[in-house]
Formats: C-alpha cells, structure tokens, sequence
C-alpha cells in the first residue's frame, strides 16, 4: 500500500500551515477568518522581577569593577542583567560558558573579568570550568546566585537546596568548591538583602524622615481642618469663598498635592467642600449628605489630589526614594 504523505519538512509549522494541510488533505475548503488588527502595544524589555535577588548582586559587582569589568553571563533569569540601568551581562554564548569564557578573557585582556553563574548550571556544567581557571591561575572573579533551587526549569532540587523546610544549611554551601579548588582565592558568601542595606549603604533614616514629617502634618492639620469645617462662617472663610466650582476643586487639588502629599490635600480640600455645603453639621452627618447629593464635589477632589501627586518630586512616596 503507497501512502502519500502531505507536509512541509523544510521548515517549522504554524497554525496556518497546519490548518492548510489539513484542508489539502481532506479536500475540503478551508474557511480563513476575517482579519483582525491587533491593538499596539509599545515595546518594553524584559526586566527582572522587583526585589530579585539577581537585581542586588549585579548592582555590587557594578559598584565594585564599574565599567572597567567584563561582565560574562549565563543561560538563566540573570541574562536579563543586560542593558541598562545594571549593565552587567557583555556575553552570553550557552549554558555553563560564563567561567570558561571569563577565563579565556582575562588571559589576554589587562581588564578584570567576571563570570555570572546560576548555582544549578554551577553544579551541572560550571565546576570544571572553575577547576580549570583554578589551575592556571587565571585572574577572574565568579559570582554563583544561589537560588537554593533549580529555578529556571520548574523548581527542581539542586545540591544547595535544603533537606528540610527552614532548614537553610542542611545542604553545603555553593563556595565550597571553590575553596577546595587548588589555586583558587576563598570564596565569600553574601546576601544581596545585606548587600543593599549595609556594603551599598542604605538605611532606614530616609523612610523614618518622612514619618516623622507625616506625623507632624498629620496632627498640625487637625485644627485647620475645623476651621475649613466652619464655613463661611469661620477663620478661613475666604478659602471657602473662592473656591467653588469643580474646576477650582480639582486645581487646588491637584496644586497643592504636587507640593505636599495626595492623603492630606485631599483632607484639605474635603474639609473645604463639607464647609461650603453642610456648614456646622456633625462631619458623619455632613459626609453622607454629601456623598448623596454633591458626590461630585468629591471626585473632584478625589481626581486632583490623585493625579497630579506625581508632577513634582516635592510630595509624594518619591520623596524618601530620591534620597
């Protein structure tokens, strides 16, 4: 019996060469759906993920070598160290590479070179590489991440990876080749939560800054919140009076959360709006009258005091991170 078989060997398929194969073969027409223009989409790189580990050590190498390193990288998550603002991954050529390449460079450039390393590919393909650098005395610092876990390929169990929950150290630690190596310098173990916080010098001082100043908005605001609270009627009475259309509302807003913070302008101008409309009321009162009837009102406060927090980097959270 002679079969003939319909297929397209010399390249990869795809639905559409599949789905025309398939009519071919059953001789019966195929239906193509209209086309649809998918919506643009603006082009953004790939990122490691916030608050990796990764993110901590490629910031310590940079702060150590600078430009002045080579920086020769692995088949993992850490690739995405490429680019700025870490800049730390030059090559990549396949898994278990990064120390013989680094190796080979720091024999014939005068630049320190430096090797990125997953701790499973370490384990896999890497510790050869490492015993040979080790060897021929060549000049090259390698940085295993150790994830404790196979983490690229489903979360199998590497050589680091405990025996036990919460059992950290039931496992060897993965610079104990390098420093059974003969040649080879000691190696350091480091926590990139420790490497942000201590050897790249940040601290608490900024975060605890700005809650002593919210401590003190917050508690010198009280009394000029009454006073708003009061109307036309009170201290203030000439906030109240100009500002009285929803334009007014969301500028102010949005002006004076620019310079101070979104949580205490919105207060401000809340309070403002309570006065205007429900003067002398009890606020728990005052506020569902004013959710009910004037929630307009609210809104635009809300907006404004929401949308233009970011303008300046006066108020705001970026206030303690620019620091």
């Amino acid at each position: 019996m002679v079969r003939r078989i319909t297929g397209r060997p010399d390249s990869s398929y795809t639905p559409d060469i599949v789905a025309d194969g398939l009519a071919a073969f059953t001789g019966t027409p195929r239906r193509r759906p209209e086309a649809s223009r998918a919506p643009e989409i603006a082009p953004r790189p790939p990122v490691l993920c916030p608050g990796c580990g990764h993110c901590g050590a490629d910031l310590a190498a940079r702060t150590v070598f600078g430009d002045g390193g080579i920086y020769f990288n692995d088949i993992g998550c850490y690739t995405l160290g490429f680019g700025p603002p870490l800049d730390a991954a030059d090559a990549l050529l396949a898994m278990g590479s990064s120390i013989a390449l680094a190796s080979a460079a720091s024999r014939v450039l005068a630049r320190k070179t430096l090797a990125f390393i997953g701790d499973s590919t370490f384990f896999h393909s890497g510790m050869p590489a490492l015993l040979n650098a080790a060897e021929a005395g060549d000049d090259v610092v390698v940085v295993v991440l150790d994830n404790r876990v196979t983490a690229m390929t489903g979360h199998q169990p590497s050589p680091t990876t405990p025996l036990a929950a919460g059992d950290v150290d039931s496992r060897g630690p993965v610079d104990r080749p390098a420093r059974g190596s003969r040649g080879a310098g000691a190696g350091a173990r480091a926590e990139p939560r420790r490497l942000r916080r201590e050897d790249l010098g940040f601290s608490w001082g900024p975060i605890r800054e700005v809650a002593y100043l919210f401590a003190g908005i917050f508690m010198t605001i009280i009394p000029a919140l009454a006073i708003l609270t009061a109307g036309e009627g009170g201290a203030l009475a000439f906030l109240i009076e100009a500002v009285r259309k929803l334009a007014h509302y969301f500028l102010a807003a949005g002006g004076l959360s620019s310079f101070l913070d979104n949580a205490p302008t919105f207060l401000t101008f809340f309070s403002t709006v309570l006065g205007r409309f429900y003067p002398g009321l009890p606020e728990s009162a005052a506020v569902q009258l004013l959710i009910a009837d004037q929630k307009v009102y609210l809104q635009a406060v809300d907006a404004g005091a929401v949308f233009m927090g970011a303008n300046t980097y006066i108020g705001n959270a970026p206030n303690f991170m620019v620091k």
